[in-house]
């Protein structure tokens, strides 16, 4: 018997076509935001440059992290994690992986005056991406779980 997802069960009350195609937007629009931030940040960046004043742990930023080799592979680290999001292959870990370092970002860019940040917008999104079921609507996750040998519960994990 086929378990039902958190996904499924959001999907089973509304248009479904509307709602896949909203989800899969929403995907390749927060992906492309993902991969934007990381090309805008791999050439000439540093972390002191952006760490703001109100930074949480911003001694802990500016002695640990900066000029670290965090520093340098986390642009690219972005752009990587974006395309994922994007052609919609291993949704759900990617978010996993997506959450912290936005965390992270949104710890040096922390602003007290500010009640939403964008990045924690972000952030739930990724959370709802966590559901599962995301990659499979016009993504990669479809394909690689379609034609993986054994579907155990890793693959259902990864590949949700």
């Amino acid at each position: 018997m086929r378990r039902r997802t958190l996904f499924g069960i959001f999907s089973q009350a509304t248009n479904q076509i509307w709602f896949s195609t909203t989800v899969f937007v929403l995907r390749v629009l927060v992906g492309f935001n993902i991969l934007l931030f990381g090309v805008s940040r791999v050439s000439d960046w540093s972390l002191m440059t952006e760490v703001s004043q109100g930074a949480l742990f911003k001694t802990w930023f500016l002695d640990v992290v900066a000029g670290s080799w965090f520093e340098s592979a986390f642009p690219w680290l972005m752009i990587v994690l974006g395309l994922m999001v994007i052609i919609g292959a291993m949704v759900r870990p990617t978010s996993l992986v997506l959450i912290v370092l936005l965390l992270v970002v949104y710890a040096w860019s922390f602003d007290s005056g500010e009640v939403i940040s964008p990045l924690l917008i972000i952030i739930a999104t990724f959370g709802l991406f966590m559901s599962g079921g995301v990659g499979h609507i016009i993504g990669m996750d479809h394909l690689l779980y379609h034609y993986a040998r054994e579907k155990t519960c890793i693959t259902k994990l990864l590949l949700g």
